[in-house]
């Protein structure tokens, strides 16, 4: 790293986010695929992670993927031509996926934002493994989150009622998504682009009061740095921090007791009544939340109330087979002292194998 004395402002921005992703190991990959909405934090992602390549920082090779969801008329069209022309600049191989998020949202009776963010990372999932596949480097998705999404996405949290996994989001890495931008706040990167003489779209919803973030970053945040004289997003950070080093230590004791209740039948996994059931409630829901995660390869949908019918499955003795309801059709399995899931196709095939132990 340069001598910062001698670093310009924008030296010192690439500075910090190659010291912060080096730290976490964020860049240890092979192709970086950058989620590029066109707005002035992907677009501040995308130029910052092509100038580190550009100095021999990072080894890896820097794409764009862009989503047209086609909710606002004509500007989203110039939003997509915006990027293209951005990626053209910078050498940047693009790809441009177009959805109908409006239908897909009102066929599964969800909002339009929940509909976008849905289609968005399953597209950058698929691109992914297809890169993988064609190229035989490891991908990782590159998301434009910083120190401000912080702290709006743990007011939010907190308010829903959330426990350390809530508060503690969005974290650096999760799986290949990765977000270098954690240790800036939303002005560093504006700056960073002003100081580059890049240009960007801007939302003009993002300014108003509609919506729970918007709530929050418009109207609560300034309100309280005003009567506090302090940047809520500060403080609010530490905590984050320091809650982030908590959940570390109670992630790894719960993978740990995950491990050790863990047996393998039939390709199946399944963990051991008994011994979950014994552990301290903070590892037993984590335990069962890892082990539909590793099932059905997400977490989508599992909800409190999934997580408290599975407790009480574990902790009951059970006399044969017993099956609980779960999203998607899926069911929760206890025969024994056995526990899984399954999809309900698989459950009559399943519980005849177990029955033949």
């Amino acid at each position: 790293m340069k001598d910062k004395k001698t670093n310009t402002n924008k030296e010192l921005i690439l500075d910090k986010v190659l010291e912060f992703s080096k730290d976490k190991g964020l860049f240890d990959c092979g192709i970086i695929v950058v989620g590029l909405s066109g707005g002035p934090d992907s677009v501040a992602l995308l130029t910052i992670l092509k100038e580190l390549s550009n100095r021999n920082d990072i080894n890896c090779d820097i794409k764009a993927f862009h989503c047209n969801h086609h909710l606002r008329p004509v500007v989203c069209d110039e939003e997509a031509e915006a990027v293209k022309t951005l990626c053209a600049n910078l050498g940047v191989e693009i790809k441009v996926l177009d959805f109908d998020c409006k239908g897909f949202s009102e066929m599964n009776h969800i909002s339009e934002e929940t509909a976008g963010r849905i289609l968005r990372y399953e597209a950058f999932e698929q691109y992914a493994q297809v890169l993988e596949t064609s190229t035989g480097k490891n991908v990782r998705i590159a998301i434009a989150h910083h120190k401000d999404d912080i702290a709006e996405t743990m007011m939010m949290n907190l308010f829903r009622g959330a426990g350390l996994e809530g508060l503690v989001n969005p974290k650096s890495r999760t799986g290949r998504i990765i977000r270098p931008l954690l240790c800036l706040k939303k002005s560093e990167l504006v700056a960073f682009l002003e100081e580059s003489g890049i240009g960007y779209s801007t939302d003009l919803t993002n300014f108003e009061a509609i919506g729970t973030r918007n709530v929050w970053r418009n109207r609560m945040f300034p309100e309280i740095g005003e009567f506090y004289g302090e940047d809520p997003a500060v403080p609010l950070t530490r905590t984050y921090n320091l809650l982030s080093n908590d959940l570390d230590f109670v992630t790894s004791k719960a993978v740990e007791s995950y491990k050790d209740n863990l047996e393998i039948l039939f390709g199946k996994r399944f963990l051991k009544a008994s011994g979950i059931d014994a552990l301290h409630i903070a590892l037993k829901s984590r335990a069962i939340r890892f082990l539909w995660q590793e099932t059905f390869g997400e977490l989508i949908d599992f909800e409190e109330n999934n997580l408290k019918d599975c407790l009480e499955l574990l902790a009951n003795e059970q006399q044969g087979e017993v099956l609980l309801d779960m999203p998607f059709g899926r069911k929760a399995y206890r025969h024994g002292d056995y526990f899984g899931f399954a999809a309900s196709t698989e459950v009559k095939a399943l519980a005849g194998a177990i029955a033949s132990q």
